[in-house]
């Protein structure tokens, strides 16, 4: 990376422009806000060089789900421009997030992915668990 790269604490709003290009692109749902979205405990992070957005990930406090007794951390809307992708921005925000679960000594980082992303998160050292799926927001 040649440019300077800064991951920010910004709003949920902030968020939403990359999730509809990213996440909403080619599926039948145009939502971009998220149920936990506005939690006083969630944080909306971005990588931006200058003051452009690149990209974006959101953690929420949440137990794994089926084991309501682990805090968990997990990982929603992560997003990348198209025109910013393999500069090492998505794993930028990945560290960030394994920083505050770090801080908020949460037992499990997870996340619901796409089988289109999922060796994104394997090759950094997330574990696949449970069967691919298709949500019917999301594609």
């Amino acid at each position: 990376m040649n440019e300077s790269v800064d991951v920010v604490t910004v709003r949920a709003a902030d968020t939403y422009e990359l999730r509809r290009t990213v996440l909403r692109k080619a599926t039948p749902s145009s939502a971009v806000a998220y149920a936990g979205d506005d939690d006083p405990e969630t944080r909306h992070l971005a990588v931006r060089a200058g003051r452009r957005i690149l990209a974006v990930s959101t953690w929420i406090p949440a137990p794994l789900p089926g084991e309501p007794d682990v805090p968990g951390l997990q990982l929603r809307g992560m997003a990348t421009a198209p025109g910013a992708r393999g500069r090492g921005y998505g794993t930028a925000l990945l560290e960030a997030g394994r920083r505050r679960a770090e801080k908020l000594d949460v037992g499990v980082l997870w996340a619901r992915a796409r089988s289109s992303a999922l060796s994104f998160y394997v090759e950094r050292g997330f574990e696949a668990v449970g069967d691919d799926f298709i949500d019917d927001t999301s594609g």
